[in-house]
């Protein structure tokens, strides 16, 4: 009789909060469609739950007084993580694994430790007890990069903020150069982490690799002078940097691949604007996609050379025909 039974004592005030967001985001509801939706619960623990939603996080839910139903203006709306989510637990793995071939052992404990205070938070929510650590994902990124972490705590700190000077050794030019800089914004592509920046020498937006940077410091009393441009502009002009970070001859590629290659390129994005066309049905793919880059392009295309036919226009193929023949001479010596 002294036992306490942890179903009667219903559901903690936080995972009813969460249970509510996850029925509203499905459609508008009554207070009675709540309560059967988060189940388990008394309609005045609903109405707790909906007034810590609105009072305490602010979430944008309101009354619609002619529907008489419950409504979530932003279904985007997340708690935080003080009161974590099931998303929030698997944003911050993905985040752990997207980060780790780029962090150094500190950063990597951080985001562990992050990921464990979570998953205890969200656990003690419903009562649960944690045994051991849950490491349900891993990841690996093919031509990823390190990154110093002075180098991108610095960069970090500076951007839209202040500007710095950098000595940065082009992988192309092997040259080193001695600039200075308004950061914008860093972007992870392909496994390497990017900078985009006003370089002042240069009076134009330039993309460095991060890795490539030998030296960074503030320059004292300096302020940014150029604004970043709107949204994703400022990574070029075709708005797309998902698609492609450098900058060289830009072109349309037409490429044609065959078998299981075909097959396999066909469900794999490129770029929002290519175009696939079988030539023969699982066969023979043509694709027509744009590039801004044509090295850029040259390393994609190689990834899967082994199924490819044809390449187009003339400077891609000479490009691609280089890095093979390099490839070879030092496979061979």
């Amino acid at each position: 009789m002294g036992k306490t039974n942890s179903s009667r004592r219903g559901k903690s005030i936080e995972v009813v909060m969460t249970a509510l967001l996850g029925v509203l985001r499905k459609g508008d509801a009554t207070k009675e469609e709540l309560v059967r939706g988060v189940g388990g619960t008394s309609p005045q623990t609903v109405q707790k739950a909906l007034l810590r939603l609105r009072e305490h996080h602010d979430a944008p839910i309101e009354f619609d007084d002619h529907s008489r139903r419950w409504v979530l203006r932003d279904p985007s709306f997340a708690l935080p993580l003080d009161s974590p989510e099931p998303e929030d637990l698997v944003a911050v793995m993905l985040a752990e694994v997207i980060v780790a071939p780029h962090a150094d052992d500190a950063l990597r404990a951080r985001l562990r430790r992050l990921v464990e205070q979570l998953d205890m938070r969200m656990r003690s929510q419903v009562g649960e007890q944690r045994s051991q650590p849950r490491t349900p994902m891993s990841a690996s990124v093919s031509l990823g990069t390190t990154v110093e972490p002075r180098v991108l705590r610095t960069v970090l700190e500076a951007v839209r903020h202040s500007v710095l000077r950098i000595q940065y050794r082009s992988p192309w030019k092997d040259e080193l150069e001695r600039v200075t800089i308004e950061p914008w914004q860093v972007r992870i592509h392909d496994g390497a982490a990017y900078l985009r920046a006003w370089c002042r020498e240069a009076a134009a937006a330039r993309t460095y690799r991060l890795v490539h940077i030998e030296d960074v410091e503030h320059v004292a009393a300096a302020m940014p002078t150029v604004p970043m441009p709107v949204g994703e502009r400022a990574w070029g002009d075709d708005g797309h940097p998902a698609y492609g970070i450098d900058q060289d001859r830009p072109g349309e590629a037409v490429l044609v691949f065959r078998d299981a290659i075909a097959r396999w390129v066909h469900g794999v994005l490129w770029h929002p604007h290519q175009q696939d066309r079988w030539i023969t049905a699982g066969k023979r793919l043509e694709r027509r996609v744009p590039y801004r880059s044509c090295r850029e392009m040259a390393r994609r295309v190689l990834s899967v050379i082994d199924g490819v036919q044809s390449i187009a226009p003339p400077e891609l193929a000479a490009e691609v025909e280089q890095c093979v023949r390099a490839w070879r001479g030092v496979t061979s010596g």
